[in-house]
């Protein structure tokens, strides 16, 4: 037996494993969804340095592996309520039913989110390393080649390709689970709701694009009771990585999360200049004040990429020579990007007010 539902990996911009591919599904459905990015608002975020952590050793593994760099946080509460998403838990290493479930929703047009570590996979970077809980999102199955048929990152972190993932290594990464962490194994099926609403409205995008300004400016703090951690929100999340930028990359001992991170940032302003051009088109607004922030979400584009790309080989010399003396060349990077990102937001906030 064997079933495929139709989805491409979708790869413009990075939200995470989950909504990477819900995206995907709703473009799948209706091709304008790709505008779907258009629709939600962002802010920044940085985990708070000066905080008391459950130990220090969760500091240092959080330091190492470059999750004290900022990140963009979308609003995805739009796509949430786009999808229908239901849970099933299982607690018993009756694969024949694992599977069964998994296959009868397969052949009923939904796709799946399973839990699985990616320690049991047959290659990735977690792959016989790590253990790695994680949804997969499954696409169809092939009992010929006993598989199931998934869109992953586990090769390239931030970006999805199509991968092959072998039953056996979703029953041994099930009996993990259960034996070993005592745990459930999770089985969520996905399916677009009906009677979708239509979306890019031109008001809508602008909504989001005034919110994130807003968003921006705000700097607070607030507390991820999942990963018991505080964060910093906004730009002061920004000054606050500019302050401590050398500190984080002298303790920097695995490059995946830091180059995802900045290239999110070089997503996002990518994605800024279209929502520009969409408000030019859509609103009688100062078309010279229009361009001028539209060049500098591309500006700041480039500028992101650059100090990904910067950093990235700084980091490479310093593995390969034990030491690297040039890192205060990206932090002046970083403070030139920082004050662009304060003067583009403040150019949209004006540009936005001017829309009646």
């Amino acid at each position: 037996m064997k079933k495929l539902l139709a989805i491409r990996p979708y790869n413009d911009i990075w939200l995470d494993c989950k909504y990477n591919n819900f995206v995907g599904m709703l473009i799948n459905h209706n091709p304008s969804f790709k505008n779907i990015i258009f629709e939600m608002s962002v802010s920044y975020l940085k985990i708070q340095t000066k905080q008391k952590f459950s130990s220090t050793n969760v500091k240092k593994n959080l330091l190492e592996g470059g999750l004290f760099f900022p990140e963009v946080s979308y609003n995805l509460e739009h796509i949430q309520n786009l999808i229908t998403v239901k849970e099933k838990q299982f607690t018993s290493t009756d694969y024949k039913k694992l599977h069964e479930y998994i296959k009868n929703f397969l052949h009923e047009d939904y796709y799946i989110l399973l839990k699985v570590d990616r320690y049991f996979y047959p290659n990735g970077r977690d792959a016989g390393k790590f253990h790695m809980v994680h949804p997969v999102f499954i696409y169809g199955y092939n009992d010929y080649e006993q598989c199931y048929y998934a869109i992953e990152d586990c090769m390239h972190p931030g970006k999805l390709d199509y991968y092959k993932l072998p039953y056996s290594c979703v029953n041994e990464s099930s009996t993990y689970f259960i034996y070993e962490k005592n745990q459930t194994i999770g089985v969520r099926t996905c399916k677009i709701k009906e009677n979708l609403p239509k979306v890019s409205e031109p008001n809508y995008i602008l909504y989001h694009a005034r919110e994130t300004t807003k968003n921006l400016l705000e700097s607070k703090l607030f507390f991820n009771e999942q990963y018991d951690i505080y964060y910093q929100t906004g730009f002061s999340a920004l000054d606050e990585f500019n302050k401590e930028f050398l500190d984080y990359i002298n303790m920097l001992r695995e490059i995946n999360i830091l180059a995802l991170r900045f290239n999110s940032f070089q997503q996002l302003h990518g994605r800024n200049a279209l929502i520009i051009k969409s408000i030019l088109t859509e609103y009688k607004v100062d078309t010279s004040k229009g361009k001028e922030i539209y060049e500098d979400y591309q500006t700041l584009s480039k500028e992101w990429e650059m100090l990904k790309n910067r950093t990235q080989y700084m980091y490479k010399v310093k593995m390969k020579k034990g030491k690297c003396t040039n890192y205060k060349e990206c932090q002046d990077r970083i403070g030139k990007i920082v004050s662009l990102e304060r003067e583009a937001n403040d150019k949209l906030r004006i540009l936005l007010d001017s829309i009646i």
